[in-house]
């Protein structure tokens, strides 16, 4: 599937040569095809996207990871289980 989304707020490390990443801030719009992004900006010639969204009111980004997560509840241990806490993160938004 090739998707467009369009106008967001693209933030994340973007690299330059292969060795070193800049920090990107900034509207653009980004083209995937089979979940892999093809390009940035510009759309490529002969891409035609079989799913646009607009995505000005939202900002883009890598997976973020939370290095302070910690599961269960201290003094409730025993109530939580790896799969309820996986599941409690998921509907979180955890991925």
């Amino acid at each position: 599937m090739r998707i467009s989304l369009r106008g967001g707020r693209l933030v994340g490390p973007v690299m330059l040569d292969g060795n070193n990443a800049k920090l990107h801030d900034a509207r653009a719009d980004l083209h995937l095809a089979n979940g892999r992004i093809l390009a940035i900006g510009e759309e490529p010639l002969g891409f035609s996207a079989d799913l646009s969204l607009d995505l000005s009111q939202y900002c883009i980004a890598p997976g973020l990871v939370d290095l302070a997560a910690r599961l269960r509840e201290p003094g409730f241990e025993y109530k939580a289980t790896l799969e309820s806490e996986m599941q409690a993160a998921l509907e979180g938004g955890i991925t």
